[in-house]
């Protein structure tokens, strides 16, 4: 059964504390022009007396608004409780807890489902979408494929809170790994990275589900070398990327990460390609577009694209797709793109003797 919000009382004095605030008027200096005492518009504005209509009328004109401002935003103010008891009921949250954040402020309870209201609306990409990036996926030109696919990220792109939901559901599914990354990318991110950092500089303004931070925190898929290394990897990787994280410019490399946590990264990528034969690792300084991927071999895959800097408002930052079919097109591409690159650049000693001198240099 939906419990209701506490007692319903009325909001004018929400309102009028509202439009106060946003005319930087105090309390005491309303009180005094609309002549009532400050204790008096105090009870008024938490709604512990009713205001007459001459009283409100004074108020009004003071305020320079219209008495029915006080009504629309009674109604607005409706509205935002009525959303609110939703998500406090499916959230479980009853009272006391419930009453008290009743008893915020507008602008605090505006803010809070506001970010409810992301998380929920934090949908993977709808299966018609996917249908669509397997079909430019399945394309023999390139450049045909990544102008559908940025056609498609434009039209129903993943925000922020989906994307991160799309990203750790792949760590934690089992499978080989195709890892393809060519500019800015989460995909880089070592465990231990400080992940609310690393999301803030790029959905800034998003909400970060707590479900996402906690695995990050806590998974072995995510954090256990022994876990992680169970999986057979081939990652492509560009070699500017790695060279701007390590020279410590986010502008190309991984967002958030400092420049210990960048040597780190490369440590953590020459120890597996000389300690794991499962793991494949090719660098190139050929431009292959301008997605990131991340596939796990039949299961799912997710395409990335983040903007160079931290942007206002909604980021459209990836498109997923999911199941053997669509999947193994983003799997093909990163195979093609792999079998295109020169020899020395997928060829295991030059590889790891790159990662060495570049270490090297940024201890230096």
């Amino acid at each position: 059964m939906v419990q209701r919000q506490p007692a319903q009382r009325q909001r004018i004095g929400p309102a009028i504390r509202r439009l106060r605030h946003e005319r930087g008027m105090t309390l005491d200096a309303l009180a005094e022009r609309a002549g009532i005492s400050a204790s008096h518009l105090s009870r008024l504005e938490r709604s512990q007396t009713l205001p007459s209509f001459t009283v409100l009328a004074k108020i009004a004109e003071v305020l320079d608004v219209e008495i029915d401002e006080f009504v629309r935003l009674e109604r607005d103010v409706t509205l935002l409780d009525a959303e609110l008891g939703r998500y406090l009921d499916l959230l479980g949250v009853t009272s006391p807890v419930r009453d008290e954040l009743f008893a915020l402020s507008i602008e605090a309870r505006q803010a809070l489902v506001e970010r409810l209201r992301r998380l929920s609306e934090a949908m993977l990409t709808p299966l018609p979408t996917q249908e669509a990036v397997g079909r430019a996926l399945g394309q023999a030109e390139q450049s045909a494929i990544w102008a559908d696919l940025q056609h498609h990220l434009r039209q129903a792109g993943l925000s922020g809170p989906a994307f991160a939901r799309a990203w750790m559901r792949l760590l934690e599914t089992p499978g080989r790994r195709e890892i393809l990354v060519m500019g800015r990318s989460f995909f880089l991110l070592p465990p231990g990275a400080d992940l609310a950092a690393a999301y803030r500089a790029v959905f800034r303004g998003e909400p970060l589900d707590p479900l996402v931070a906690t695995i990050w925190e806590r998974s072995g898929w995510v954090r256990d070398p022994a876990v992680v290394r169970r999986w057979p990897t081939r990652m492509l990787l560009r070699r500017g990327v790695l060279e701007r994280a390590l020279a410590g410019s986010d502008a190309g490399g991984v967002p958030g990460l400092a420049r210990a946590g960048a040597r780190r990264l490369g440590e953590q990528l020459l120890d597996r390609l000389e300690q794991d034969p499962g793991f494949a690792l090719a660098l190139t300084d050929a431009d292959l577009g301008p997605f990131n991927a991340f596939a796990v071999d039949g299961q799912g895959g997710l395409l990335e694209q983040l903007p160079a800097r931290a942007r206002t408002g909604t980021v459209r930052s990836g498109l997923w797709v999911s199941g053997p079919e669509l999947t193994g097109a983003l799997v093909a591409l990163i195979q093609r793109l792999w079998d295109d690159l020169a020899p020395e650049d997928r060829a295991r000693e030059p590889v790891a003797a790159w990662l060495r001198a570049r270490l090297a240099e940024a201890e230096r």
